[in-house]
């Protein structure tokens, strides 16, 4: 599957529409979605612009060849803040969870999401003395209220360009906020960015 195909795939997914409903909405075939999603087909430019507007995004492209219409990475030139290179996507993110005890992060290019209020896996007993990178806790974190929400809103922050470094904090950051950071970069790894993901305290710790 390319990158596009991903993108497209990943943006449909969330918002909850399927293939069908975007074929309508972008009055692009279905079948031919389905193979821009599995990567078999690149799509014509006029047809990606579409798909993408329907999806609420804006999609800019310069052709390399003024003559001819085609869709292809190195055509492209950006996508709410988002550049490729004829190689493909390049697009760097930095990722890290951390202690409120041990200050705030700050800075204009950080987005900061306070994990604080939601349920804290340091009450269970079984999970107290584990950490966000193992399974129970993961999935402790991910059931919880909120969660998808704070994951889904980063993606979109890293996918329109608006933000490249993400914050998680919690209390102790060793479970609430690497759990979701650990998601994030799950997330935005297999959308094809290039992801520094860091954890203060567990590396402290250990």
């Amino acid at each position: 599957m390319s990158f596009w195909g991903r993108l497209i795939k990943q943006l449909r997914t969330e918002q909850g529409v399927t293939q069908r409903q975007l074929s309508q909405a972008a009055r692009v075939p279905r079948p031919t979605i389905i193979r821009i999603e599995n990567g078999d087909c690149p799509g014509f430019f006029d047809q990606m612009e579409r798909i993408f507007s329907a999806l609420g995004y804006e999609l800019e492209a310069l052709p390399v060849n003024p003559d001819t219409h085609d869709f292809g990475p190195a055509k492209l030139q950006s996508i709410e803040g988002i550049s490729t290179t004829k190689e493909g996507f390049v697009r760097k993110i930095q990722i890290t969870s951390f202690s409120y005890r041990r200050g705030k992060v700050s800075g204009s290019d950080w987005a900061v999401f306070d994990c604080r209020d939601l349920r804290n896996p340091h009450n269970v007993r079984e999970l107290r003395d584990l950490n966000g990178q193992d399974p129970a806790v993961r999935k402790y974190v991910a059931d919880s209220p909120g969660v998808q929400e704070i994951v889904a809103k980063a993606v979109s922050l890293a996918v329109k360009g608006s933000k490249s470094c993400f914050a998680f904090g919690c209390v102790g950051g060793k479970h609430r906020s690497v759990a979701i950071a650990e998601m994030l970069s799950e997330r935005l790894d297999e959308l094809g960015f290039d992801v520094d993901l860091r954890h203060p305290e567990i590396t402290c710790r250990s």
